[in-house]
């Protein structure tokens, strides 16, 4: 059995080599990113020129002879929100906040019309089973809360508790405990001028649907400095009271208005099979969306992020519809609306459990820059172990995250019980940039990519 099983993943490897040796895949891929990244396609924004790049992607899978697997051919269409305009007035203390620049309205935020008093509540995490509450012995019903970004020095998060830390989880958490908003204000500790923090700036934030009843809006370290020094308070000690889970009693006055309209566009996934028998499903995945060229800029065209991984996808498919993996049957899924919060493989991914169509995933997002130190993978410890046998194989060197290390559309799946790992190069400084360019691409790096990529999944097979 062993003997056999040696023989197989040889000849896997051996049909991935001489694959490998094709130029012809480079060509294609580098015809596929140079479309996908066309100025006239507006760097495939959900909405603007996703239905363009969505078209075309169809002709593909038609020519490669897929069968269209979605609600009605080839798509899962939804309704997602693409804008936002906020109409906002903000003064904390004696201090009034001007939009965008000292404060930034969250885009999952409901609408509010407040005056009173708002409380601190620490990091706005009320998670009993890890000895912290940050909620211990405050009321916040009725009125509006104040937290930090982030979570306590020490606390240690779980891949199971993770979304703790998101500032959805805390509006949710506040919304339940009877609150009417959330000011979030970034995190001293991570914010600043040194090489380990971030900057403290405010970013555009995603379109989200609102979570109804609580307002959220979001300032920064330096803007929160101002306010409390004002008051005599020192936000170093503030936040050490809260990584102790003991902050003081606090309270600034505040007076907010906050009207807010989205608007909506149609999202269309893409879902294609390719047949090969009643085992378990795998699935195949990219986002092909791209982000809005008014929040990268007028020349964004989204090589990397990931027209990259999409062109790799195409030629994984193309490799598997002419010898399809035995038993399994292959779904080759292309999202919309990654861009603007996950949206599309939160939709597919609820679409595919419904219909019993649960399986393990292969995402790639951004694979176009492979260097020395190889391709990221996310999964759990022994899916790792299976990549690395994969990259032994096809001379790909792995490197092992865990699975929500790399915020991407494997993030739905996982959390519905799915088998999702995902592939990635790793971000550059042309991340959500213009200066994200086909030109930038390692396309023997992508080939690379799509050599592991294939193996792996005949490996899934065995």
């Amino acid at each position: 059995m062993r003997q056999i099983a040696v023989l197989v993943l040889g000849g896997i490897f051996f049909a991935t080599l001489a694959a490998q040796a094709n130029p012809d895949s480079i060509s294609r891929m580098k015809r596929h990113v140079n479309t996908l990244t066309q100025p006239a396609w507006q760097g495939r924004a959900t909405g603007v020129g996703a239905p363009l790049a969505a078209e075309w992607l169809v002709l593909r899978l038609d020519e490669l002879g897929l069968e269209p697997a979605g609600d009605d051919g080839w798509f899962v269409s939804h309704q997602v929100p693409v804008d936002l305009k906020a109409k906002s007035t903000f003064q904390m203390g004696a201090k009034t906040l001007a939009p965008d620049h000292e404060f930034q309205v969250l885009g999952f935020s409901d609408d509010l019309e407040y005056s009173g008093d708002a409380v601190f509540v620490g990091y706005g995490i009320s998670a009993a089973h890890l000895g912290h509450d940050s909620y211990q012995g405050i009321d916040p019903a009725g009125k509006v809360v104040l937290a930090f970004t982030g979570i306590p020095k020490g606390l240690e998060l779980g891949v199971r508790d993770e979304h703790l830390a998101s500032l959805e989880s805390k509006a949710a958490v506040a919304l339940a405990k009877g609150a009417r908003g959330i000011v979030f204000i970034n995190d001293p500790r991570a914010h600043g001028d040194g090489a380990d923090e971030r900057e403290d700036k405010l970013a555009l934030p995603n379109v989200e649907l609102p979570l109804k009843g609580i307002a959220a809006l979001r300032i920064s370290e330096r803007v929160a400095l101002e306010v409390f020094a004002d008051m005599g308070a020192d936000l170093a000690a503030m936040q050490a009271e809260a990584d102790s889970n003991s902050p003081s009693p606090l309270s600034v006055e505040l007076r907010l208005t906050l009207q807010i309209e989205r608007s909506f566009a149609e999202s269309q996934n893409i879902v294609a099979k390719i047949p090969g028998g009643r085992g378990p499903t795998l699935m195949l995945a990219a986002h092909y969306d791209g982000l809005s060229q008014a929040r990268a800029g007028k020349d964004y065209t989204g090589a990397d992020d990931n027209a990259s991984g999409v062109a790799v996808v195409l030629e994984l498919a193309r490799r598997l519809s002419k010898d399809p993996i035995q038993n399994r049957d292959v779904y080759v899924v292309f999202h919309d609306a990654e861009e603007l919060g996950l949206y599309g493989s939160r939709r597919t991914a609820h679409w595919l459990k419904a219909r019993g169509k649960e399986g393990k995933l292969l995402n790639l997002d951004m694979v176009g820059r492979l260097r020395e130190s190889g391709l990221r993978f996310h999964g759990n410890a022994e899916e790792c172990l299976q990549a690395q046998k994969s990259g032994k194989f096809t001379k790909v060197e792995i490197a092992c995250d865990q699975p929500a290390a790399s915020p991407s559309d494997h993030w739905p799946y996982l959390r519905l019980g799915f088998e999702a790992v995902s592939l990635t190069t790793g971000r550059t400084v042309d991340y959500h940039q213009h200066t994200d360019r086909a030109e930038k691409l390692n396309f023997p790096g992508m080939l690379q990519v799509t050599g592991f990529a294939e193996h792996y999944l005949r490996a899934q097979a065995d």
